[in-house]
């Protein structure tokens, strides 16, 4: 077995114990419902957390592949989570994100001759009516300084601007139908042609980073949520972290 086989195993196994401890922590959490930083704050915490048993069951299969996508999507609801915590009218902004989207999903709709839905919807002056409720919507919250934001500004505004120009962007490559990340996962030069690949392994190494951002993004989180809400767990789910850290110490050179 080599250093990064052993690496990932210690890393499967406290993956393991720091999530079934902290799902078991999440009920000590108490919250104002009639507060949105309270309720935003936590539904972004829990999904999060709601990941996690599915990476989890995917490493153990051995199907890496698709762990990339869940840790991309753990990755970009911690951004979120930060923001949230941080700032109390973040909601604001993800309101306006959604009004964006909505709208645009509408007008195009309403550009369409023959849309399904639009009888059921009231017709095209009840689907104009909605426009045009939706866009003074959106104004009124640019007005008041929360434009939509779009991840990369998410990411400025969590301070986090250095993850989203490397691993963030390394993640969005499996996640999108990009040409280059395509043929690199999927094409393999034989003699004069190529061949399909399926499923090929990333690479010990690769995945053992992998693994460790996930529990990285797990734990910090909790910490995070604990702390906000000052549970007294925070200690308790620090100590993940410093096992986290007493691990790194063992990773072996890059290359070995």
């Amino acid at each position: 077995m080599s250093d990064w086989s052993e690496i990932r195993r210690q890393l499967e196994a406290l993956f393991g114990r720091a999530y079934e401890g902290i799902l078991a922590s999440v009920e000590t959490i108490n919250f104002d419902s009639n507060n949105p930083q309270h309720v935003l704050g936590l539904s972004l915490y829990c999904s999060l957390v709601e990941l996690c048993p599915s990476l989890l069951l995917i490493v153990q299969k051995g199907q890496f592949i698709a762990v990339p996508h869940l840790v991309r999507a753990m990755l970009e609801a911690d951004v979120d989570l930060i923001n949230s915590l941080q700032d109390e009218d973040y909601h604001n902004h993800l309101g306006a994100n959604y009004i964006q989207r909505m709208i645009g999903i509408v007008q195009r709709a309403h550009n369409i001759e023959d849309v399904p839905f639009l009888s059921a919807v009231g017709g095209i002056d009840e689907l104009r009516k909605f426009l045009g409720q939706k866009r003074k919507e959106l104004a009124d919250l640019k007005g008041k300084g929360f434009p939509p934001l779009n991840v990369g500004e998410r990411f400025d505004k969590a301070n986090r601007s250095s993850e989203y120009v490397s691993v963030y962007s390394f993640l969005s490559g499996f996640s999108h139908n990009d040409i280059s990340a395509l043929e690199d996962r999927h094409m393999r030069a034989e003699g004069d042609s190529y061949k399909i690949v399926l499923f090929e392994e990333l690479g010990e190494a690769n995945e053992v980073h992998l693994l460790d951002l996930a529990v990285a993004v797990l734990i910090g989180s909790s910490g995070r949520i604990h702390e906000f809400f000052s549970t007294g767990k925070f200690a308790e789910i620090n100590q993940y972290m410093e096992e986290l850290n007493k691990l790194r110490e063992a990773w072996p050179a890059e290359g070995k």
